[in-house]
Parts: structure tokens; sequence; C-alpha cells
């Protein structure tokens, strides 16, 4: 049994505990068609986030451009 004050930690396979492997996650080999639209009128790219965020969530504009009501929390 390991010693829990040593501050020692397994870190073998950390990010996959149960040691099993997850089917079709090499996706090195696979291509995404995506159509990437242009921002629509009532869109903005928050300076903060850089979401692309309804104009609805405009909460200020800064020196750089608008800032979003959930970064200015």
């Amino acid at each position: 049994m390991p010693d829990k004050s040593s501050g020692s930690i397994d870190v073998e396979d950390a990010d996959n505990p149960s040691g099993f492997e997850l089917p079709g996650a090499d996706l090195s080999d696979v291509e995404l068609d995506v159509v990437v639209l242009p921002p629509q009128e009532d869109e903005f790219t928050c300076m903060s986030c850089f979401l692309v965020k309804h104009r609805s969530q405009i909460d200020h504009e800064d020196g750089a451009g608008f800032i979003c009501k959930e970064c200015s929390a």
C-alpha cells in the first residue's frame, strides 16, 4: 500500500484509469468538411474570450473592441 503522505502519484495511465482503448480515438487521417460562415450582422467577437456571440451579449466596448457579459462578470 503506498504511503499517502509521500506525495508520489502513479502517473501511468492517469488519463485512462480503467485502461481501456477508446474506439475511433485516432482521427489523424480523417478529413472533415466544415462550412465557415462570415460574421453575421447580429454577431460580434469578444476581445477577451475571442468567442463569436450575439450582439445581445455585449457588455461594453473597450479600446480594442467589444467585451461580452460573461467576461465582464
